[in-house]
């Protein structure tokens, strides 16, 4: 099972939240849909991996945009690569994340925030 977090179009509208699937199953659509907007040169399917703490050494950031969180173990994951953080201000993510010194929380649905804070 695979977790897909918060996807909104460029005027903010929300395309899907947060859901468990198959990948087998959504992964065609999710496909379609990056097409439709004109973004899947921007998005990579990884699939299943085995290697995401290698994958992860080579990323400049990382970003969680949920909208709910309890603890995040991706959070927790990231912490061992020292990847800059960007979390949505949910759940567990402030135990994890301090503002300002070792990553940066935002308001859950906030995509503009979450981009301002990429740049």
């Amino acid at each position: 099972m695979l977790s897909v977090g918060v996807y909104s179009d460029a005027t903010g509208n929300l395309i899907s939240e947060s859901l468990y699937f198959n990948p087998m199953y959504i992964l065609p659509k999710l496909c379609e849909l990056s097409l439709e907007a004109n973004i899947d040169k921007l998005i990579w399917f990884a699939g299943e991996r085995n290697d995401i703490a290698d994958i992860m050494q080579n990323l400049d950031l990382f970003v969680l945009p949920s909208i709910k969180e309890c603890i995040s173990n991706t959070i927790l994951k990231d912490m061992t690569t020292e990847l800059s953080v960007i979390a949505t201000d949910v759940g567990g993510n402030p135990e994890l994340v301090i503002h300002n010194q070792t990553g940066y929380l935002v308001q859950k649905q906030n995509p503009t925030a979450m981009a301002d804070r990429s740049l």
